[in-house]
């Protein structure tokens, strides 16, 4: 009975270190990654290449938002996947357990909607 639940304290002590551990490094990271972006920028205003920088700049801008649209679009279909595949596996019970596969299908297409109607104009 002890055993157990050291094995428990050990497994839960471990993965919030691991979680402490991974989430400190990609905030390291994500530093590197903007003093990167940073000094780049700098140096070509620097040598007076202006107009280059900022479309540079424009271009990193663009890449992060498409990435984050991107990400937002998979959100969302995995949710009304999630959704449907309840609505289906549970289709027989007809009452409380089976309207929960709603949530996640109406929350993924509320954010399709979302992404559909905010869609940047390109400039």
């Amino acid at each position: 009975m002890r055993s157990a639940a050291l094995i428990w304290v050990v497994g839960l002590a471990s993965t919030f270190t691991f979680l402490s551990v991974f989430w400190w490094a990609l905030q390291r990271r994500r530093e590197r990654e903007a003093l990167y972006r940073h000094e780049t920028a700098r140096r070509l205003i620097e040598r007076g290449e202006t107009e280059s920088a900022l479309s540079w700049l424009r271009e990193n801008e663009a890449e992060a938002e498409g990435r984050r649209r991107g990400g937002l679009g998979l959100t969302a279909l995995l949710s009304m996947a999630t959704g449907i595949g309840i609505l289906l596996g549970m289709h027989d019970l007809r009452g409380e357990v089976a309207i929960h596969g709603w949530v996640p299908l109406l929350a993924g297409a509320a954010l399709l909607v979302h992404l559909f109607f905010t869609r940047r104009k390109a400039s």
